[in-house]
């Protein structure tokens, strides 16, 4: 018997459902099976596991727990215990969203939001800073308030998030990618540093306009087109 069933994720390509216990474990679920024990639970990891999500296409996937440490899942190695942790976070992790294939945001119990780069591991640095802003990589902040659930917008534009605090508040992260472009640019551009100077200009605009990048997400988007979708899911 399962007890204490705090998250489950299902793998968007197979039938196997992942399942965050109470009492530490993680469970491996097929949903298309009709026996009541799991496919496969994992070693105890002595901490309350509290959220998950999936990254790097499916192949991995990141779980928040009491202790504020991140575990990496690798889906290859199987399900028995995590192949990496990552500490960083001063209270536990109660939600985990995805905002790219290696970016996601985290939801803590002090009340900040925060965005961090998995593979490498690193916190991101916001864009536009604020003084109430203090937490390293945090974007958001509900104050003393901990962060019940955060959702990102069908547009990746907008994130939304919930607390204590009876407030249903919007971030918007489009910045974080624009960034994350202007960056891979400015290298790619000094690779071609043997073309023309109109040539590197001419491709410098491609890089800048084209469609695709994560650069594009969201600058389209309406935010009465967002509302009625979005806070249905919240």
């Amino acid at each position: 018997m399962i007890s204490g069933i705090l998250s489950a994720l299902r793998e968007s390509t197979t039938s196997i459902k992942l399942k965050l216990r109470g009492d530490g474990h993680l469970s491996v679920i097929d949903i298309r099976s009709n026996k009541a024990t799991p496919l496969s639970v994992s070693d105890d990891q002595e901490d309350e596991l509290l959220s998950i999500v999936q990254v790097k296409g499916g192949s991995k996937s990141v779980v928040g727990s009491t202790l504020g440490i991140l575990s990496i899942w690798n889906r290859a190695k199987g399900w028995q215990d995590g192949v990496d942790r990552i500490p960083g976070h001063p209270a536990s992790v109660d939600a985990l969203v995805a905002l790219s294939p290696d970016i996601i945001a985290t939801g803590s119990e002090d009340g900040m939001i925060r965005v961090m780069q998995i593979l490498p591991h690193k916190f991101r640095k916001p864009v536009h800073e604020s003084p109430l802003l203090t937490k390293v990589g945090a974007i958001a902040t509900h104050e003393e308030y901990p962060i019940e659930r955060i959702k990102l917008d069908h547009h990746s534009k907008w994130l939304g998030s919930v607390s204590h605090d009876e407030l249903i508040k919007l971030t918007d992260v489009s910045d974080l990618f624009e960034e994350s472009d202007e960056s891979d640019d400015e290298g790619n551009i000094e690779d071609d540093s043997d073309d023309s100077d109109d040539e590197m200009d001419d491709k410098k605009k491609k890089r800048l306009g084209g469609k695709g990048g994560m650069g594009d997400l969201g600058k389209s988007t309406r935010d009465d087109e967002v509302a009625p979708s979005f806070f249905d899911e919240l």
